[in-house]
């Protein structure tokens, strides 16, 4: 479904199964409080189990935790691997590649998670502009493959630099928000 590949994004981004028994999705408590009700309810809404909200003391860390071998054999089933995504050098399960609106689904997920807009000013000719950017930062490069190739199928101009995929056009900005 598409909610499935929505949330199986957020897992890519940042999720993890710690056991056997337990699957997480990390997010910041001061910024991301929000999107952690929408993680939450997405989640309830898929699999009928609620998470524990969990927070780390005197940090901005915060985790919903599934304990449910159920949806951990289920997530490995649906394509979801074990381990440091970073080592394993994690990618789109291909269910989801098979289906341009999986796809952006599942960009959505990781664009939410390990996404970020920001501003940023150069020079030409002795003036400053500045200008809005959104950014996908990732050290899977199935992963940075997927969003920048997702991106560009989608008529957006995607710039890949090292770990980071951008959009720098605004009217790419603008149309990424309310497209996707």
């Amino acid at each position: 479904s598409p909610e499935l590949a929505e949330f199986l994004g957020m897992m890519l981004g940042d999720g993890c199964l710690c056991s056997a028994f337990q699957a997480a999705l990390y997010f910041n408590t001061e910024t991301d409080a929000l999107y952690a009700d929408y993680m939450e309810a997405l989640a309830h809404k898929l699999f009928g189990i609620a998470p524990r909200r969990l927070t780390e003391p005197d940090s901005k860390g915060g985790s919903l935790l599934f304990s449910s071998k159920r949806l951990v054999d289920h997530l490995i089933q649906i394509g979801f691997g074990r381990g440091d995504k970073v080592r394993t050098q994690a990618g789109v399960p291909s269910w989801i590649l098979e289906n341009r609106d999986y796809c952006r689904d599942c960009l959505r997920g990781l664009m939410d998670t390990d996404g970020s807009v920001y501003s940023y000013q150069h020079r030409v000719y002795g003036h400053t502009y500045t200008h809005i950017a959104l950014c996908f930062t990732n050290r899977s490069r199935p992963l940075l493959q997927f969003v920048e190739e997702v991106l560009a199928s989608n008529n957006y101009h995607p710039t890949k630099t090292g770990f980071h995929v951008s959009l720098y056009r605004r009217r790419d900005v603008d149309r990424y928000f309310s497209d996707i």
